[in-house]
């Protein structure tokens, strides 16, 4: 079976900090983006810690919790088009200056589909494990696993998915015990991870 198409559908960057962070002031979020503010809009949970922020015409979303920053783009880019890793770190300089330093974990995600050149014989894999009789009622398949690299200071997980009889969803997961780096490292990093998930995906066999 050949892979004939891969799409990314959905994308994240996330930085971990080593302690508590204090939440930015929305005035200072909303000053990042100064040409693309309009409809922004925010959402504050203190009894999470929690504050969201919404920026339509950026086609981002950013997320601030005690430890983790966490941007998402709501605009489906691709990986050459993306700037997400770019603007994580540079959210992290500009909203943490002086405590840049604690996000010392970073990882990103991946929502990826895969369309295949013929049909996934999921009904042989799920016969090695299930019962003829609860075969035919399963109505949705899927697996995952973890693969750890780096000596266990970057871990990739994959959650897949069968979606339709040609394609499989997948979720991967990448994260990475270490700093972002400047804005084109974490940016270059973005993309090189998204195109290692795909391969390690593309890797996959149903022979």
């Amino acid at each position: 079976m050949n892979i004939t198409a891969r799409q990314m559908e959905g994308s994240s960057a996330v930085a971990v900090s080593k302690s508590a962070i204090i939440l930015p002031e929305p005035g200072m979020v909303f000053a990042l983006f100064p040409k693309e503010g309009g409809g922004a809009r925010y959402f504050d949970n203190p009894a999470m810690s929690v504050r969201a922020f919404h920026f339509p015409e950026a086609k981002l979303r950013l997320i601030f919790e005690s430890q983790r920053v966490r941007l998402e783009d709501t605009g489906n880019r691709q990986p050459a088009e993306s700037q997400l890793g770019e603007t994580l770190c540079a959210t992290i300089k500009t909203l943490f200056p002086q405590t840049r330093n604690n996000f010392n974990r970073h990882g990103f995600n991946y929502d990826i589909n895969f369309r295949y050149d013929n049909v996934i014989p999921q009904n042989n894999i799920i016969g090695t494990f299930l019962p003829p009789k609860l075969q035919g009622a399963v109505t949705h398949f899927g697996w995952q696993f973890t693969i750890g690299k780096n000596k266990g200071r970057r871990r990739e997980t994959y959650f897949c998915k069968v979606v339709s009889p040609i394609e499989m969803q997948v979720l991967a997961n990448i994260e990475i015990d270490e700093e972002l780096g400047e804005e084109k490292t974490a940016g270059e990093r973005f993309r090189k991870c998204y195109t290692e998930a795909a391969d390690t995906i593309a890797a996959i066999t149903f022979d």
